[in-house]
């Protein structure tokens, strides 16, 4: 029982910051602007959970203006393997252009998993402990 408590507490702790991220995400997607853009370098995750590479992605908005970023952060943003000089889809806030996300399936999903998966553990804790 005591490994189901800690093993749920930290899934809906991880499925706090995605909802965070998709909310985010989801509104960029549909209500922000879309850009094509470049990777052109990385930076290192200061994360804990994540010691991975963050991309750098370089876009032009609507009003011509050069963008050089790293996309709102995920935990699972690493899991994307991006590559040097792979072509992206940016989705900005047309009033503040550096807030953007790379257009991804994959992170969608893996944080879409994890909230489900912090919702299930949490009722079924909730029934095994009725």
């Amino acid at each position: 029982m005591t490994n189901q408590i800690i093993l749920t507490s930290i899934l809906v702790f991880i499925s706090f910051k995605s909802v965070g991220f998709l909310k985010c995400y989801i509104t960029l997607l549909h209500s922000g602007l879309r850009s094509h853009g470049k990777i052109i370098a990385f930076e290192e995750s200061r994360h804990v959970i994540t010691k991975g590479l963050i991309p750098k992605v370089e876009f032009q908005t609507h009003k011509n203006q050069t963008i050089l970023a790293k996309p709102i952060y995920s935990w699972f943003l690493e899991v994307n393997s991006y590559s040097p000089d792979k072509n992206c889809v940016a989705c900005y806030d047309k009033e503040s252009p550096a807030k953007f996300v790379i257009k991804s399936n994959l992170e969608l999903l893996i944080n879409g998993v994890i909230v489900l998966g912090g919702l299930i553990s949490l009722i079924w804790l909730i029934i095994t402990l009725a």
